[in-house]
């Protein structure tokens, strides 16, 4: 890879996607007090209006905030920076990577979040770095491998007048103190808790350079896969032409795509208009409607993962419950149908844009991530769960039709041991009384046609006892069956 000159533009954020639990947090009235170690009080997160441009109103009322909101962000209080163990944005910082013998100078920034009604956030830190490419590229691969202790920035502290104190950050460490007061959140590997083995954070780069190298394409591939530096390339991957993965929409800006990230790289042209628009204007776009395409992108990506989750977990239940878990279970699934039917009308969308490049951007952002496929992936399930519903539902009349037919039973077993006690004796003194009339002094005990009277009351009798004796079988049986 040539070595180029330092970037006349730089910045890169990394985001930490993470699933939050919707029933202990608000995602749209955060207030998490904070008091400082001077003794005031201030809000850890405070509420932070985007501003878009070039959205459609559909697309750039989604992080809009309110009480309608589908979604909110905040911002940190950066004068909470040195209390929580975080460089403040003046402060230089070394980020020591083991991929590099030395360790590359940046500044936070920036540190921000977007909380989705969905149960989805995003965690956005925001760096500058420094130096050159080569040095961008690692820094950029070091930032998102956060499960190793081997990446870390360290950075100076005033502490007071005469005291300053070098102190160290690792990133998932200050992520995770950042999401603490949000409860209990997790990431999308599917574990407790914030960890990041397999679904790492990922990053949107924009790099605007005094020139392109000569190994532009070579540092397009590093940028857009977040793939370390000593991965071997394949020359295909490197072509700056017909890459199905680079966006070249005009002659001095290339954008990369890839699932771990998005680079824009730019370069001045030497002409004043154009290099004044790159430094100034386009730097707002990218600000105000590129990455909340690329942050909206984000949370569909995720969010269909967390519903595939949640639909497969359903699916099990469904299939596995049984007795009165069943009807339930089946309440949940439904609602967990309408929730993916809502996060389809609500939260997708195509064109969101007027403008042709930026639509362009964005097809391109989304067939990258997969998103249609993703979202057939989500169709294919939601089909299945469907079906598993309906015989969840089948099961649930069954078990309806048992509990009438119990009902029935049990009011027939009292109707029948009343009827056979009263048949009974109703057989009983007829008998007694036809016997009478043959006997001149009346039919009296020992007699011993008494008996007869008591055989023909207990034959009926007998029959309703059987019946009584099978209901209760029958009984038994069906609610053997519910258990």
């Amino acid at each position: 890879m040539e070595p180029s000159s330092k970037p006349a533009d730089q910045f890169t954020s990394v985001f930490f996607c993470f699933r939050f639990d919707r029933s202990q947090l608000d995602y749209r009235q955060l207030t998490v007090p904070f008091t400082k170690s001077n003794g005031k009080q201030t809000l850890l997160w405070q509420p932070e209006p985007v501003h878009t441009y070039h959205l459609k109103n559909s697309v750039a009322e989604i992080l809009q905030g309110g009480e309608t909101a589908l979604a909110c962000c905040y911002a940190l209080d950066d004068s909470t920076r040195r209390d929580l163990g975080l460089p403040e944005a003046r402060t230089p910082a070394q980020f020591f990577c083991r991929t590099r013998p030395e360790p590359v100078t940046v500044r936070l920034q920036k540190v921000s979040m977007a909380l989705f009604r969905t149960g989805v956030g995003i965690l956005e830190l925001s760096f500058r770095c420094e130096e050159d490419l080569p040095a961008l590229i690692d820094l950029n691969y070091g930032l998102c491998e956060v499960k190793s202790e081997a990446n870390y920035l360290r950075f100076p502290q005033q502490l007071g007048k005469d005291l300053r104190q070098e102190r160290t950050l690792r990133l998932l460490a200050g992520a995770a103190r950042l999401l603490e007061p949000l409860g209990c959140v997790q990431d999308f590997d599917a574990k407790d808790g914030l960890r990041y083995i397999d679904n790492k954070p990922v990053v949107f780069t924009y790099v605007l350079l005094p020139r392109f190298p000569a190994s532009l394409g070579e540092d397009l591939f590093h940028l857009r896969t977040n793939f370390k530096t000593s991965y071997q390339v394949p020359a295909g991957e490197c072509t700056l032409e017909d890459n199905p993965h680079l966006y070249h929409p005009f002659e001095n800006l290339y954008w990369g795509f890839s699932l771990n990230a998005v680079v824009c790289c730019a370069a001045l042209t030497g002409s004043p208009e154009t290099d004044r628009f790159f430094r100034t204007t386009f730097r707002d776009n990218l600000l105000s409607t590129y990455k909340p395409l690329y942050l909206l992108r984000l949370h569909q990506r995720f969010e269909m993962q967390n519903l595939q989750d949640r639909i497969a977990l359903a699916g099990a239940e469904l299939n596995a419950a049984e007795g009165s878990r069943i009807e339930a279970v089946y309440r949940a699934a439904a609602a967990l149908r309408a929730e993916a039917a809502m996060f389809r009308l609500q939260l997708m969308f195509n064109d969101p844009s007027s403008v042709e490049h930026i639509n362009r951007y964005d097809t391109e952002l989304s067939e990258d991530m997969r998103l249609e496929e993703q979202f057939a992936a989500l169709r294919y399930d939601l089909q299945l769960l469907e079906q598993l519903s309906q015989a969840a539902k089948e099961r649930i009349a069954r078990r309806e039709e048992t509990e009438h037919r119990i009902r029935v039973l049990r009011r027939e077993r009292i109707i029948y041991l009343a009827s056979a006690l009263w048949g009974m004796v109703l057989l009983f003194e007829s008998a007694c009384e036809i016997l009478d009339r043959f006997f001149p002094q009346g039919l009296r005990f020992p007699n011993p046609w008494m008996l007869l009277p008591a055989a023909i009351a207990a034959v009926p009798g007998l029959k309703l006892f059987y019946d009584f004796r099978e209901k209760g079988r029958e009984l038994k049986r069906l609610e053997e069956s519910l258990k």
